[in-house]
Parts: C-alpha cells; structure tokens; sequence
C-alpha cells in the first residue's frame, strides 16, 4: 500500500485545510482521520498560536507535535512536551515595545498560552 512509505504528513491550516469562511471539507476531514489511522503521523504547520489552532486539533482528532508560530514552537497540543522553542529575546520585545509606543502603533504580543494588548481593541474578541 502507498501509505506505507509515507511517515508523516504536515499540512497548513489556512488557505489549506480550513477556507476563508472557517471551514474544513469534509473530505478532507475524513482524509486526514484515515490517514492518521494508517499511523502516518499528521502534523499542523502553522502561523498560528496554539490555542487558535484548538478547534482543527479536534476536529480532525490530531494528538502529536504540531508546528506554531511560524515554526517557532514545536509542541504536543497541551504544550507540555515542548520539542523546539525559539522566543524572541527580551531586550527585543522590550525595544519593540517601546517603539510601538513611541510611534502610537497598535501592538498584539503572544506567548504560547497568552495574548497581549496593551490598550483594548476590536480584535481582543477574536483572540
């Protein structure tokens, strides 16, 4: 059988799974879950933060290490077993910050389980 040689498959999460309304085809929902039940391992890369990426995890029925960040954290869907991390340094995010501020620009940070604003805005519901 063809799947047999393959051992992992890593697919992208917007534009590719899921379309521009939100929605995963069931096709492919029912791909990915008898795919993952050959024990090919099916694995998200994304640009995502983990916790946005909850709803395809299930719904898709993915357990594993998935990909976030744009490739700056590689992590189980609990974030328990952290494979990879790469955080931006501290004097960085401080210097951005006060940039941001200086020139009274909107700033959205992330952690792998927070976000951060510093002033309210429209999009604090979606996050």
């Amino acid at each position: 059988m063809w799947v047999m040689k393959y051992k992992m498959l890593v697919l992208d999460i917007d534009g590719t799974l899921v379309n521009a309304k939100g929605i995963i085809n069931d096709r492919d929902i029912d791909a990915v879950r008898w795919l993952s039940g050959t024990g090919v391992a099916v694995t998200l890369s994304t640009g995502r933060v983990p916790k946005a990426c909850r709803g395809v995890l299930d719904e898709l029925q993915l357990n594993g290490h998935h990909i976030f960040f744009d490739g700056a954290l590689v992590a189980g869907r609990d974030l328990k077993d952290v494979v990879y991390s790469m955080p931006i340094e501290k004097s960085k995010v401080i210097s951005l910050i006060d940039h941001a501020r200086s020139s009274g620009t909107y700033l959205e940070m992330y952690t792998a389980d927070r976000f951060y604003a510093e002033a309210p805005n429209w999009t604090d519901i979606i996050h």
